[in-house]
C-alpha cells in the first residue's frame, strides 16, 4: 500500500508503472515463489530479503526500457530482485550491459555498516548473489564479487545508468554517487533507499547544474552536463 500511494505522488510514471505491474504479474509471481522455497515465513517476516518484487522493481524496469542504456553498473545484488528486472528489461531492449557488484551477507545475523548500523540483508550460505535471474538473462551481465570502494576505480568505461543498492551509509552512497557522476556524461543515477540518511539530497545540492530529478516511484535524476 504505500508503494502505491507513493506512485500516486508521480503522475507521469504512475499510469505506466501500475499497468506494467499488472502485465509482469507472471514475473512477480515467479520471484515470489522462487523467494518462497528458500525462506520461511519468520524469514520474510524478521530479515531483509533484499527486496520485494513491486512497483518500485517495475518503475526500474521501465526506466531501462525508456532510456535504454547501453552500460549499467549497479550496487548491490542481495538475491538479485532488482536484477532480474533491469536484467529483463535489457533482454528486451535487445543490447545493453550490466555490470553488478556485490559485496554478499551470508549471516542471518547481518552485518555492521562502516557507521555502526546492522544491515540484515542476507542470501543463503548455498547460492550465489543474485540466484533467482534466470540463465536467460544472464547473457548481458557481469557479475563481480567484492567492495564497491575495490572494484569502481577499476571500471574505466563510460556508463548511461548507475544503480546504488549497496551499503546504505553516508560515506558509501556519497562515494558511489560522485563516481557515477565522474563516469555519466548524459544518463540515469538511480539511488535505492534514498531516505535512510542526507547523502542523495547532498549529492543533488551540490550538483544541481547538471542533474535533473525525475518523477518515478524510485529516486533518481538525469545527468545532463
Amino acid at each position: 500500500m504505500k508503494a502505491f500511494i507513493k506512485a500516486l505522488k508521480h503522475p507521469i510514471f504512475t499510469t505506466s508503472t501500475l499497468i506494467t505491474y499488472l502485465i509482469m504479474y507472471n514475473d512477480i509471481r515467479y520471484i515470489k515463489n522462487q523467494l518462497k522455497t528458500k525462506f520461511s515465513e519468520e524469514d520474510f517476516k524478521r530479515y531483509s530479503i533484499g527486496a520485494s518484487a513491486g512497483l518500485k522493481e517495475v518503475a526500474l524496469y521501465l526506466l531501462v526500457r525508456k532510456y535504454k542504456p547501453k552500460l549499467i553498473v549497479e550496487t548491490g545484488v542481495a538475491n538479485g530482485i532488482s536484477t532480474y528486472f533491469v536484467l529483463k528489461a535489457l533482454h528486451l531492449n535487445g543490447s545493453g550491459k550490466l555490470i553488478s557488484i556485490d559485496y554478499p551477507n551470508y549471516n542471518k545475523g547481518g552485518y555492521i555498516t562502516s557507521e555502526g548500523k546492522i544491515d540484515n540483508t542476507y542470501i543463503p550460505k548455498d547460492l550465489q548473489p543474485g540466484w533467482i535471474v534466470p540463465k536467460i538473462y544472464r547473457d548481458m551481465w557481469d557479475l563481480r564479487l567484492g567492495k564497491s570502494s575495490d572494484i569502481l576505480p577499476k571500471i574505466k568505461m563510460s556508463l548511461d545508468m548507475f544503480i546504488h543498492d549497496s551499503e546504505h551509509s553516508y560515506s558509501n552512497m556519497m562515494f558511489e554517487l560522485k563516481w557515477a557522476l565522474a563516469h555519466i556524461k548524459k544518463g540515469v543515477i538511480i539511488c535505492d533507499d534514498a531516505d535512510q540518511n542526507n547523502a542523495f539530497r547532498d549529492f543533488i545540492k551540490e550538483n544541481k547544474d547538471v542533474l535533473r530529478t525525475i518523477r518515478a516511484p524510485i529516486a533518481g535524476v538525469e545527468v545532463c552536463k
